[in-house]
């Protein structure tokens, strides 16, 4: 069992990033978009913002050592040999993390004049789908971090903080519910935004989290007492009753 931990230097560190990234997204929004913001941008930002502060909340109060573990230097976070296929997830993750609201800013200006394969802006009703992945993926991927202590950046089996299988919250019914609320995310977040380019690259997105999945599942089978007999119990990695 993991220690209660009290929130340290780094959990406040952790928290502080979690604001400055939904800034950064508002910022390079903002700029790619010709230096202004529209309906569909403000209330992505602004939901973000304030998912982020109740998120917080819950995390110092609920799991306050995973925002230690998560807010320390980032060479400590990886002591050990990091994962090849950790090196491959983070080769696309952190571009397209940043392309994805630059190519909504910039289809928002015109940047792309015309469609040339999509000859029709997004439908209100597409929109409104993507407002509800937005906030159903963060619902999701935030129950599984308050649920889970050892939900670190990279697979680390933490032996020195006593890992172990996580059943609790959402990991009763799949077993990489974190991954799951992340696809849905970055599904309906160009959706919201409204830009049909930004959308591509949000389906890329999606597999890139699939395959991390499938190469995080293969490790912790492997390397985590316990997970196979798990795997038992809850078959399925990110759908409930199909995969």
């Amino acid at each position: 069992m993991v220690e209660t931990e009290s929130l340290n230097k780094y959990g406040v560190s952790s928290i502080i990033r979690e604001f400055v990234l939904v800034l950064f997204i508002a910022g390079i929004i903002w700029i790619s978009a010709g230096f202004q913001l529209w309906m569909n941008a403000w209330i992505y930002i602004i939901f973000l913002l304030i998912f982020s502060a109740f998120f917080m909340v819950i995390m110092v109060r609920k799991n306050p050592g995973l925002l230690n573990l998560r807010g320390a230097p980032r060479k400590a976070m990886r002591e050990g040999n990091m994962q090849r296929y950790d090196k491959i997830f983070f080769a696309f993750y952190v571009p397209l993390f940043v392309l994805i609201p630059i190519v909504a800013g910039l289809d928002f200006s015109g940047f792309f004049g015309l469609y040339p394969f999509f000859l029709f802006p997004l439908p209100l009703w597409l929109v409104l789908i993507g407002l509800i992945l937005v906030i159903i993926g963060e619902c999701i991927f935030a129950w599984a971090m308050v649920a889970n202590p050892f939900f670190h950046g990279m697979m680390k089996i933490q032996d020195e903080r006593g890992h172990q299988v996580v059943t609790q919250g959402p990991y009763q019914w799949v077993r990489h519910p974190g991954y799951l609320g992340q696809i849905l995310f970055y599904l309906g977040s160009p959706l919201l935004l409204g830009s049909w380019w930004a959308c591509i690259l949000g389906v890329i997105m999606g597999f890139v989290f699939i395959y991390r999945t499938l190469r995080e599942d293969e490790a912790l089978f492997e390397e985590l007492e316990g997970y196979d007999k798990y795997t038992e119990a809850v078959q399925k990695r990110l759908i409930p009753g199909i995969w």
